[in-house]
């Protein structure tokens, strides 16, 4: 008998057993924000990995808004880990962030209620998202000539409470579709979807913005440059609550190396609650 079918059954049963056990584990371990930066796109790359990759990295943004505090400046972001593992055709993507500083220097609107009230530079750590990609179809590897597609759908984890400032204490979820053709040496991709963010209210609610990416992206290379457009837009007429505010930003970049690479890329924001300028660089495994 034919026994695949079975095997891909308990792949995916493990898959969101593996899934539901890091967003618990997440919630306890790591106090996670919501909404200072946009949803990372998907990781096609990923679907090429034996097992999966490693990185870890860090941020530096100038021009950033924290919309609770009511002030913009300078945000960094250290020892930032991404994880993906690959299990039969499915990617498990999980990312945490410990220690983020920000610096406001100019003021735009007033703190929100319940934020602490002093001044100097705020830290804590940074959100943790955890996710699943599918692929649709096929195995999602990267072939010539290929168009391919996936669904994605994930969580970003609350923080433990809002007297910080930098950050929402609710919960995010998202769900997106995305395709990628393969253009001689080269990848086109992008991504569409929904979120359904909560909202820092004494009567809750929540948001449901549009999610999107479009990038473009060398493969088969040591050196593989990119550039890549990400963000969320909220459709209501009214526009976003404070702190649901949309984001948008260019990022142009490139990565080097193989079983070992190094990545970086600079960031423009292209939204008022988008950074105006910074960068990102990241070292990573797979393995």
């Amino acid at each position: 008998m034919n026994s695949r079918p079975r095997e891909s059954r308990r792949s995916v049963v493990a898959a969101v057993a593996a899934l539901a056990a890091l967003a618990a584990a997440g919630t306890s371990a790591f106090p996670a924000h919501a909404q200072l930066r946009p949803m990372e796109p998907i990781d096609w790359p990923g679907f090429e990995e034996e097992r999966g990759s490693v990185s870890v990295g860090g941020t530096l943004l100038r021009g950033q808004r924290a919309a609770f505090l009511g002030t913009e400046g300078q945000f960094v972001e250290v020892g930032a880990v991404e994880l993906t593992f690959r299990v039969d055709r499915l990617l498990l993507h999980v990312t945490a962030a410990p220690y983020r500083r920000f610096s406001g220097s100019i003021r735009f609107a007033e703190p929100a209620l319940g934020v602490e009230q002093r001044e100097g530079a705020r830290i804590d750590a940074g959100s943790v998202v955890v996710s699943t990609t599918v692929p649709l179809g096929d195995s999602g590897a990267r072939s010539a000539g290929r168009q391919h597609f996936a669904v994605r759908f994930g969580a970003r984890l609350p923080t433990s409470d809002d007297v910080v400032g930098l950050e929402r204490d609710e919960t995010d979820v998202f769900a997106t579709v995305g395709t990628r053709r393969v253009v001689g040496a080269w990848d086109l991709a992008g991504e569409l979807g929904f979120g359904i963010f909560g909202v820092r209210s004494p009567d809750g609610g929540q948001t449901d913005p549009v999610l999107y990416a479009l990038s473009i992206r060398r493969a088969g290379s040591r050196v593989r440059p990119y550039a890549e457009w990400t963000g969320h837009h909220d459709t209501r007429a009214l526009g976003a609550p404070r702190g649901n505010e949309n984001l948008s930003e260019v990022r142009i970049g490139v990565e080097l190396g193989s079983r070992w690479w190094l990545d970086a890329h600079a960031i423009a924001g292209i939204s008022t609650f988008s950074p105006n300028l910074g960068g990102r660089i990241r070292l990573g495994l797979r393995f």
